[in-house]
């Protein structure tokens, strides 16, 4: 299984009344999309299932990678907002046969902790709109390099 897992675009403060769920995205965040759908491209042919918190500002970013990959099933889980990793690994394994690529939109902390568990090792930054793409044998164990893509700084090799 190929899995991304990709943290929202940068979202709005504009409103500072308006609730953390309810924040869309800032001009730097939509202006990044079209990288991070990209970036998606060279790295995958297609996708077969995209997964969201239902967060607006994950929405979002699911949105626009649903655009790209238009045959992709797409489920917004409310769990994922808020959710800590083993929260997150959790759903991830109730949706592992699901699709032989995914793509999962959520937030940090925990993306940034269910990596570091996965590897053993801190990462550095998980800044909004960064991915990690992972690959899994069939008994879910890590193969290949990982690899994390960042806005501003591209792609490097985490393991």
């Amino acid at each position: 299984m190929e899995l991304i897992l990709l943290r929202h675009a940068k979202s709005s403060w504009e409103e500072p009344y308006q609730s953390d769920w309810h924040r869309g995205l800032n001009s730097r965040g939509v202006k990044t999309l079209p990288k991070v759908v990209a970036q998606l491209h060279q790295w995958l042919s297609g996708v077969d299932l995209i997964v969201t918190s239902d967060a607006c500002r994950a929405q979002l970013t699911a949105e626009a990678v649903s655009e790209a990959f238009p045959l992709a099933r797409y489920v917004t889980l409310p769990e994922l907002y808020g959710a800590d990793s083993a929260t997150f690994e959790a759903l991830l394994k109730h949706f592992w046969c699901q699709g032989e690529v995914q793509v999962w939109v959520g937030h940090n902390p925990a993306l940034e902790l269910l990596v570091q568990a996965w590897l053993g090792c801190s990462v550095e930054k998980f800044p909004t709109a960064a991915m990690v793409r992972v690959s899994f044998d069939s008994k879910g164990v890590i193969q290949g390099p990982v690899r994390l893509w960042t806005p501003k700084g591209g792609e490097c090799q985490l393991a």
